[in-house]
């Protein structure tokens, strides 16, 4: 089964250029449209927003959850700019709102925060959303409609942000000291830039498919699922850097670079059969998984089959290039060189 994969004269360095480039092509442009629709990619979890607790009158149906969330869609709420989350008992309701409803052709669009009769016209909107498909609140719930209708602080949101980001980089900075010791630096720093590369072309990534309409956004799923990436776009290349450095002892009279491509097509097949079976699973949950975990799911795709690529095409060209950095001589030896 491991050798599925025959081919074993793939020159893989002779690509590695070709695949920077366009790596930075990606990432530049996917991080420009990031930053242009910043207001509506980032998630409540980055942004704050708004919380409404209500009580829904019960009927014998239930499945209030799921009604609830056809109302505001209907009422033209989009998926990504509200969470709805059951309580106890079923019929007491929290729904979450981002930011994101008050862009321009969104519900709460130069929409006030109260009327000229001191009411909330946002918890208005969404009394009128639910009882148009026959959902009714109590009347307790709606006497204390005011009460029940928070914001979400954008200081929590900043603090996640920045705790995203601080676990991140010290990821990476264990990653990087684990690799000094288990292999070299040239090794080490190859692996950390490739798992930077990772990253940033997965979140350019997300910013393209959000901006031709994919209902994707960066919240604390994405990041979790990023965090993913990193460990397993890493295991990958972890891999073939071990399989280099078994050819580096072995075949001393041959140069690196073949070495590398010879390591990187003797694990093509383990490599190829791994991340397909991976991805196999995530589509199939892209598919089916639905709204909840869309975009963790989407976002794990886009990661395992990009550091796929990356573990082929990235770390080992840029290992290469250490390397000449360390040994100006194109050719690789154990010996030192006699003076």
């Amino acid at each position: 089964m491991a050798n599925w994969i025959r081919a074993k004269s793939i020159d893989f360095l002779k690509y590695g250029r070709l695949a920077m480039l366009t790596a930075c092509v990606i990432i530049l442009s996917g991080s420009v449209l990031v930053y242009i629709k910043r207001s509506s990619i980032f998630g409540m979890d980055f942004t704050g927003g708004f919380s409404l607790h209500l009580e829904l009158q019960k009927n014998p149906e239930g499945n209030y959850l799921q009604n609830v969330e056809n109302a505001l869609l209907l009422a033209g709420a989009h998926p990504q700019d509200f969470q709805v989350r059951e309580l106890t008992p079923s019929n007491h309701l929290r729904i979450l709102f981002g930011t994101g409803m008050e862009l321009a052709e969104k519900p709460f669009f130069q929409m006030p925060r109260e009327n000229d009769h001191q009411t909330n016209p946002r918890a208005d909107w969404v009394v009128a959303a639910l009882s148009s498909q026959e959902m009714f609140l109590t009347t307790h719930s709606l006497e204390n409609m005011e009460a029940n209708w928070t914001s979400m602080s954008g200081q929590i949101s900043d603090s996640m942000r920045n705790n995203a980001l601080l676990g991140l980089l010290l990821a990476c900075l264990c990653i990087f000291i684990y690799l000094a010791f288990r292999f070299e630096y040239k090794f080490a720093t190859a692996s950390i830039l490739c798992v930077i590369h990772d990253v940033l072309i997965t979140v350019a990534a997300i910013g393209i498919l959000h901006a031709v309409g994919v209902p994707v956004q960066i919240d604390l799923n994405t990041v979790a699922a990023i965090m993913t990436i990193v460990g397993y776009s890493l295991n990958d290349t972890i891999i073939i850097f071990d399989r280099i450095r078994e050819e580096m002892k072995f075949s001393e009279n041959r140069s690196l670079s073949s070495m590398i491509n010879h390591a990187l097509n003797a694990t093509l097949s383990r490599t190829t059969i791994t991340s397909g079976t991976t991805l196999l699973v995530l589509v199939a949950l892209v598919v089916f998984g639905g709204a909840s975990i869309f975009s963790f799911a989407l976002v794990m795709s886009i990661g395992v089959f990009l550091g796929t690529l990356s573990s082929w095409y990235i770390a080992s060209p840029l290992m290469l290039f250490f390397h000449h950095q360390e040994t100006p001589h194109p050719h690789f030896s154990h010996k030192p060189e006699k003076r």
